[in-house]
């Protein structure tokens, strides 16, 4: 049971960064824009640097993909973000072969609402192999809870195995569904809201990391991610296919298996939905 350990790895390093960043959320943390116009604080490098240790400390030969290492290339390439260039993935470096573990990582999802002290970060930490991911682990920091999943055990919370029956007693009998949005968007992603906006209810936390463990806990249907990366998704989408959802890009091909050694850092627009019938439906509005 190999992803098992790779669980225990996640949960254990997502942990480590989330409570790294909580302690850190006390000090005036100094914020700057990268590249593509987000914000970085000093508690997401240093919870990424610590989050990667935890990692190579266990599987010193594994591969890592973080938020920002791939945003700033230059930080990678020295290691100062806590990894030996040997093991970061980025443009500069050798390919990820298809048998070897990349883990991807998101130190702080969610850092605009924790440079301003809002509720809702956390830490997401994913290992894939083969394009898809086999274990991972997300620490909502606010709420002080761990979810995890592996292929071979399964979606928990906590230490405790959660299954779909009490997720689905979680939704209840409502007949609108509760979807995640992003913040503003245009084009299709924007369609499909406007048109959810009567039959359905929106919700937006500012974690699509979280977002993903809602839904395979039972308090969220669905979520549209059209500005999120990878290290938004990949661990969620583990969450939400052990709970039985649906995952795919808007035009209704698959966004697993990911190519890992294409990406740079490019918007992931897609889907994810507590089931296959909830993704159709939601998806419906396109096809007129």
């Amino acid at each position: 049971m190999e992803t098992a350990g790779l669980r225990q790895i996640a949960v254990g390093a997502a942990l480590a960064g989330g409570l790294l960043a909580r302690r850190m959320r006390s000090h005036l943390l100094d914020v700057r824009l990268k590249h593509d116009g987000s914000e970085v604080s000093e508690a997401d490098l240093r919870a990424q640097e610590l989050v990667v240790r935890t990692i190579l400390a266990a599987r010193p030969h594994d591969r890592i993909l973080g938020e920002e290492t791939l945003a700033e290339p230059a930080t990678a390439a020295t290691g100062a973000a806590g990894g030996h260039p040997a093991n970061i993935v980025h443009p500069a470096a050798r390919r990820l072969e298809p048998d070897e573990v990349c883990w991807i990582i998101d130190p702080i999802d969610g850092t605009r609402n924790y440079v301003r002290g809002l509720p809702g970060y956390g830490c997401a930490v994913a290992a894939m192999r083969g394009g898809r991911t086999i274990a991972a682990a997300t620490y909502d920091v606010s709420d002080d809870c761990m979810y995890s999943a592996s292929l071979d055990e399964g979606f928990f919370i906590g230490g405790e195995r959660f299954e779909r029956a009490r997720a689905d007693a979680r939704r209840g009998r409502t007949a609108k569904l509760l979807i995640a949005v992003p913040s503003g968007v245009f084009g299709d992603p924007r369609r499909l809201i406007e048109a959810w906006f009567a039959p359905h209810l929106l919700r937006n936390y500012g974690a699509a990391a979280l977002h993903l463990c809602y839904i395979a806990a039972g308090g969220l249907d669905a979520m549209l991610a059209a500005d999120c990366r990878l290290w938004d998704l990949a661990g969620g989408a583990l969450f939400v296919e052990a709970m039985g959802g649906k995952i795919a890009r808007l035009d209704g091909s698959p966004l697993f298996p990911f190519d890992v050694n294409s990406y740079r850092g490019e918007p992931l627009t897609s889907l994810f939905a507590r089931d296959e019938a909830t993704h159709a439906q939601l998806l419906s509005p396109l096809a007129g």
